[in-house]
């Protein structure tokens, strides 16, 4: 099945919407509105092209990661700014329904696709950062080469460099 995502709109049905995760289903069906009405948060809806129903989504904010929380190896990499530029992939979810169907994948690879051409057209940023709910969700995110932050295990991040290179070899990027 194809899906596309866009920005959160009034078409898009996000009553039905369960992940599993209660908070994450609450998030999306209560508090999203308030976070984009206050510029906290941009929210972008996984539907198929026929339906308005939201079957995924992911939220994105600015961010920062202190210079000396990144391990020195990778810190060598980056621009050396006590504060460096992000962005942040606050929630991430998909409806239970796609259990098993790889979408949680195709997600993901949206959001860094997203955060990639930002930093590049709008918002300079050297990373994204990720704070894994659970072991579960850490282990997503680290098959797709997040590292975690050594003084904080479920806080992740990924360079733009990094995302830039994985894109380039899916075939994604040119």
């Amino acid at each position: 099945m194809t899906y596309v995502f866009e920005l959160l709109n009034k078409s898009h049905d996000r009553k039905q919407f369960d992940c599993g995760k209660p908070e994450l289903d609450r998030y999306i069906r209560t508090q999203v509105n308030q976070d984009i009405r206050v510029n906290a948060t941009t929210a972008f809806m996984m539907v198929s092209p026929d339906s308005p129903r939201v079957l995924g989504f992911y939220t994105l904010s600015a961010s920062a990661i202190m210079l000396g929380d990144v391990p020195e190896a990778i810190a060598k990499k980056i621009a050396r700014y006590p504060a460096i530029p992000a962005t942040l992939i606050g929630r991430l979810a998909r409806d239970v329904s796609l259990k098993g169907q790889k979408v949680g994948p195709s997600i993901l690879i949206d959001a860094l696709l997203r955060s990639y051409q930002t930093s590049l057209e709008a918002v300079g940023a050297q990373a994204v950062v990720v704070d894994a709910k659970d072991e579960q969700a850490k282990h997503f995110y680290e098959q797709f080469g997040f590292t975690a932050f050594p003084s904080v295990p479920m806080k992740l991040f990924i360079t733009m460099r990094e995302i830039k290179d994985a894109l380039t070899s899916a075939g994604i990027l040119p």
